[in-house]
């Protein structure tokens, strides 16, 4: 894809389009409460606020100059870590972003020699096919409400040496 460039750390107005590109995709289309987005806000930032890049990292994807997609790495031990916040713009879907941002984040968590987990919904095809791609098996499934409309939540997960 031309005019792709994957950057990483804050850049100013991120937050809004991670939180707003959320309640586009998952309120609008999902049919989830505004609970949801809430939830993104506040996690996002407080995600931001206590930041450390040796265990944190958050990139966004701009096609042209403009936010396109974005993914980030939450630290939680020396030893694992979890991908949030991973969302794209509905119309660059299927042009290879998400893989990009994906293999970074694990590029990032095997430098770190981190597990990892991701919380997913089911029904989302595309998604799951990246994730089995990059090495993740689903290890829990669940019916759930918390956002609105009931769904059966995921758990995803891979381990270091998944993919070495």
């Amino acid at each position: 894809m031309t005019g792709v460039e994957i950057r990483h750390g804050y850049q100013p107005g991120c937050i809004g389009w991670v939180v707003g590109m959320h309640g586009q995709v998952y309120v609008g289309d999902q049919a989830w409460n505004a609970t949801f987005e809430a939830i993104v806000a506040r996690e996002l930032g407080s995600f931001f606020e206590k930041y450390e890049a040796q265990k944190d990292r958050f990139w966004m994807a701009h096609v042209n100059g403009e936010f396109a997609a974005s993914i980030t790495v939450v630290g939680i031990t020396k030893t694992q870590a979890r991908i949030r916040f991973f969302v794209a713009d509905p119309r660059f879907v299927g042009q290879g972003m998400g893989k990009k941002l994906l293999n970074e984040a694990m590029k990032f968590c095997a430098e770190g020699t981190k597990d990892v987990f991701l919380t997913t919904v089911k029904g989302l095809d595309a998604a799951r096919h990246l994730y089995e791609q990059a090495g993740f098996t689903m290890t829990d499934e669940h019916e759930d409400r918390s956002w609105g409309a009931s769904m059966t939540e995921q758990r995803w997960e891979r381990k270091h040496n998944a993919h070495a």
